[in-house]
């Protein structure tokens, strides 16, 4: 019977970021999930060097509506945006700020207010910036070595059975040990922010292979590794991932225990397959090449030792 699994993984992940994605600009404006901009008045190009309003109080904030209040971002779960700087508080000299945008803004407006007051005479003056973060969420997978969990290996690779071991059983004859094969394949997660996300995939082992599969995954680069599913169980699983410093890259093991119930080992495929992602308000974007097949081929056919 072919073996395909449907499973559901979250993922806490921090990831570095890309500029570009879906036709949209990576902006002030337009800012992409889990990138951190810097907004400022009365500075240099690059916001680095007051130039003008020295002394003066600057309030920071954020509103749903062009003449709406502050929204809360201390309030119980929010995570729609990360403000680095004092928020809705007046600061001197605070003419520049830096805010991340979260998957939970993905899709909505929201208007950036800066009121400066001047430090003599208590005058104040009032702007506001329209702001529409967008997704820019992507997923990659690509097949990897066990002596090389980073770099991308071939498509439909080949990884050959481990060698046999050699024993004596209890009435001292040769036994063969065909051992277990471990196939990895990486996931990378880019353009997401630090909250949990799911990601969707499905593992195909072909009808030749009939032993025991076992499908594990690691988030901390193949330190460690967690049961995700055993395949004798027959039933698909959905779990969290514990948070690492790595867990924007998911490794999934799959491990072919060959057993010691016949001899040699038949060729078969394993495949792992990409089916979705999704953060918050936010889709991932899925590569062209969403499938990574590994194969493990036959061993020889080598006959019984004759002797004369």
């Amino acid at each position: 019977m072919k073996r395909i699994r449907n499973l559901c993984i979250a993922i806490i992940a921090l990831v570095g970021l890309s500029s570009s994605a879906f036709a949209q600009t990576n902006s002030g404006t337009t800012p992409a999930i889990g990138t951190p901009h810097k907004y400022w008045v009365n500075a240099n190009v690059d916001g680095s060097i007051q130039e003008e309003g020295k002394g003066n109080s600057y309030t920071w904030y954020l509103t749903s509506t062009i003449d709406g209040t502050a929204i809360d971002i201390g309030a119980p779960g929010f995570n729609e945006f990360a403000f680095a700087e004092d928020y809705n508080t007046a600061t001197v000299d605070l003419f520049a700020v830096n805010i991340t945008w979260q998957a939970a803004s993905a899709g909505s407006t929201y208007y950036l207010h800066i009121i400066e007051t001047d430090k003599d005479n208590g005058c104040t003056n009032h702007k506001a910036e329209i702001i529409t973060p967008f997704s820019d969420f992507q997923l990659a997978i690509a097949n990897v070595t066990a002596a090389d969990l980073v770099t991308a290996a071939a498509d439909d690779l080949k990884v050959c059975a481990p060698n046999v071991a050699l024993s004596l059983d209890g009435d001292g004859k040769v036994e063969y040990n065909y051992g277990t094969t471990a196939l990895y394949y990486k996931v990378d997660a880019t353009n997401i922010d630090a909250a949990d996300y799911v990601l969707g995939y499905n593992i195909d082992v072909n009808d030749n292979f009939t032993e025991t599969v076992k499908a594990t995954y690691s988030t901390d680069g193949g330190v460690t590794y967690s049961d995700l599913i055993n395949y004798s169980d027959g039933d698909d699983a959905t779990q969290p991932i514990t948070n690492t410093a790595n867990a924007s890259t998911v490794i999934i093991k799959v491990e072919l225990v060959n057993g010691t119930a016949f001899e040699g080992i038949t060729a078969h495929d394993v495949t792992v397959k990409l089916v979705s992602g999704t953060q918050e308000a936010a889709s991932a974007k899925l590569p062209a090449d969403v499938d990574k097949k590994q194969n493990v081929p036959a061993r020889p056919s080598t006959s019984g030792i004759g002797s004369n």
